[in-house]
């Protein structure tokens, strides 16, 4: 079973009003500007699902990528759960336990 750290940003000031609010990151938040401020949980470990792994992209960031090696999506559902969005469907990603 692989695992991954996940960081829940929630973004207090930003550019464009549609980046306001709670997301998710494999990244943790950076340093705050006069554009961007927020703040990030410290990251959980949450299980990878089968068939997905994390890689390094062409522009040297870590992301997610299906089993055809396509890019999947960070996101969070209306619960505010992180998920993994494909071209094809969504998969809730579940926190590791203890």
């Amino acid at each position: 079973m692989a695992t991954v750290k996940i960081f829940k940003i929630e973004r207090a000031q930003t550019f464009r009003a549609d980046e306001l609010g709670t997301g998710y990151s494999l990244q943790p938040w950076g340093d705050n500007t006069s554009i961007y401020s927020g703040t990030d949980d410290g990251g959980c470990e949450y299980i990878l699902p089968d068939g997905f792994e994390i890689a390094m992209s062409d522009y040297d960031t870590v992301e997610i990528y299906d089993s055809a090696g396509n890019h999947c999506v960070l996101s969070n559902n209306k619960w505010g759960k992180p998920i993994i969005v494909t071209r094809d469907f969504c998969t809730i990603l579940k926190k590791v336990t203890k």
